[in-house]
């Protein structure tokens, strides 16, 4: 999505079996990237998925709204579930798939996720009572808002990002799929369109 000054993120999907492998990591260097070769500004529109919101904060975005704080406990946290009390969300048992979240404001976050969105995202709702307190194994982020960055911060995100983007592909090997080559070759188109689009083409 974009205007005359800037591109906008709008989110992005990872197929479950290569989840947590730092795939994100590529798909959002390419994106700076493109803002960076095209001169414009980089932010998003309305992201209401945490882990998303998690990933933007670490390249240096900020949210433009910090009305909706929700915690995002950390993978292998240890909380005392109930699996014969239902939770928002999956409910039930621990869900090892599932992103388990927690708030001092349920209310407004119920406000904000659906039942029925909850479940589509596998996301878990960790109720006040027997959890009064945050866990300390997780990590604030925000939700409903939108996401920018400064134009002097994205160059050190673009750096960042191929650096772990670079690291992915010495350690990891996903049927053949190299991280750094992919990258290479999106930037590579990228520089292609970009001398087009200066010949007037």
């Amino acid at each position: 999505d974009a205007d005359k000054t800037a591109l906008f993120f709008r989110g992005m999907h990872i197929s479950p079996d290569y989840r947590g492998a730092g795939i994100s990591n590529v798909l959002l260097a390419v994106f700076l990237n493109l803002c960076v070769m095209i001169q414009v500004s980089a932010s998003t529109r309305r992201i209401d998925k945490p882990v998303l919101s998690q990933l933007l904060q670490k390249f240096a975005f900020k949210p433009i709204r910090t009305i909706a704080p929700i915690y995002v406990l950390r993978p292998g946290f240890s909380v005392p579930m109930e699996p014969d009390k239902p939770e928002d969300g999956v409910g039930g048992a621990r869900d090892e798939e599932a992103v388990y979240i927690w708030a001092d404001n349920l209310q407004r976050v119920r406000s904000t996720f659906s039942r029925s969105y909850l479940k589509a995202q596998h996301m878990v709702l960790l109720p006040c009572d027997p959890h009064p307190d945050k866990p300390g194994s997780s990590a604030l982020t925000y939700v409903n808002t939108h996401f920018s960055i400064p134009d002097q911060d994205i160059e050190e995100a673009v750096r960042k990002a191929m650096k772990q983007t670079n690291d992915l592909g010495r350690v990891l090997d996903l049927d053949g799929f190299c991280p750094g080559c992919f990258a290479e070759t999106i930037v590579s188109t990228l520089n292609a369109w970009r001398e087009l689009t200066k010949q007037g083409r």
